[in-house]
């Protein structure tokens, strides 16, 4: 059997500390930016004129209580629908007796 450092390993993924730009705020923040991506499709940072973006910390919570005020909220009450009255065709040839 042959060993392989984790490095080497297709799904390890390494990291390293570098200045990102907030998808939110545009602030610049300091956040984990891959060096090494563990499979190139599940890499999730986009790149703008250079610069690495992501979500910085207020951002990311303010999101999450947006979300849990949503799920609060009150239902609507939904009611039987009713159909509207029909009127004949030559209802309004009354009028134009008049």
């Amino acid at each position: 059997m042959t060993w392989v450092h984790i490095d080497q390993l297709i799904g390890s993924a390494t990291f390293e500390r570098g200045s990102k730009t907030c998808r939110g705020c545009g602030r610049n923040f300091e956040g984990n930016v891959w060096t090494k991506p563990p499979i190139p499709r599940y890499r999730q940072e986009y790149i703008f004129e250079g610069r690495t973006l992501g979500w910085c910390g207020p951002c990311i919570t303010a999101a999450e209580k947006r979300m849990h005020a949503t799920d609060a909220r009150p239902k609507p009450v939904v009611t039987d629908l009713t159909r509207p009255v029909r009127v004949p065709e030559n209802a309004g040839d009354a009028w134009e007796e008049r």
